[in-house]
């Protein structure tokens, strides 16, 4: 079993606005068993530096820097160099809402070894963010259950099993504009059974990552109607 039990993996392009919030909110975590690889792909502003500085001050963040190729490419590179027992892909204008999230996530993994682990997001947080571990529930379901009632069309929001990506060959598709984010996830549900379900909010999208959000099944919709 690997060391590190998480690999946190972030693609980076011109984000020198929200970065250090992002970074900060993950090396703030209560559970420490992580590492945090940032692929700076290809940025034009401060981003890169930005990652320099972190990881010069902490040996659990590794940082690439190449040309720009997209976040395909940039989160496969970031597959490819994880050694964590566990996945979770967070974008760099994104953060966590609270310190003891990578905790929870792992207690909710623990409760049942589910193979997939789905917490919350949102563009706006409640005022009273605070989150009473104790207080937080798990549901657990099938598979079939869960694609019949969630829609899961982004990786963020989810903790997944490296030994499921990694045997089965999983990566994301190169080239596509939209999408790649839902075919990944419905690929990697073949290979599992059951999933738990944390209800609590554990992720803040920048406003332009929730208009994509909402407004990606239209795109892909027309797309079709082409």
């Amino acid at each position: 079993m690997s060391s590190t039990s998480i690999s946190i993996i972030c693609p980076i392009y011109n984000a020198e606005h929200y970065l250090s919030s992002c970074i900060e909110s993950i090396i703030s975590q209560t559970y420490q068993n992580f590492e945090l690889i940032l692929i700076n792909d290809g940025s034009k502003d401060g981003s890169g530096k930005i990652c320099d500085n972190y990881s010069q001050k902490d040996y659990r963040i590794k940082v690439i820097h190449k040309s720009n190729e997209g976040v395909s490419i940039a989160r496969n590179i970031g597959l490819q160099l994880s050694k964590g027992e566990f996945i979770i892909f967070i974008d760099a204008d994104d953060a966590f809402t609270s310190p003891y999230a990578l905790e929870i996530i792992i207690k909710a993994e623990k409760y049942n070894h589910s193979d997939i682990i789905q917490y919350q997001e949102t563009s706006k947080l409640p005022k009273n963010k605070n989150i009473n571990i104790q207080s937080v529930k798990f549901e657990t379901t099938t598979i079939d259950n869960f694609s019949l009632h969630h829609n899961y069309n982004t990786v963020w929001g989810f903790l997944f099993k490296s030994n499921i990506i990694k045997e089965n060959k999983l990566s994301f598709t190169q080239g596509i504009k939209y999408g790649e984010d839902q075919e990944f996830i419905s690929i990697y549900l073949l290979y599992c059974s059951q999933i738990t379900i944390i209800n609590s909010i554990f992720i803040e999208l920048h406003k332009a990552q929730q208009w994509v959000k909402e407004h990606l099944y239209k795109i892909l919709i027309h797309s079709k109607e082409l």
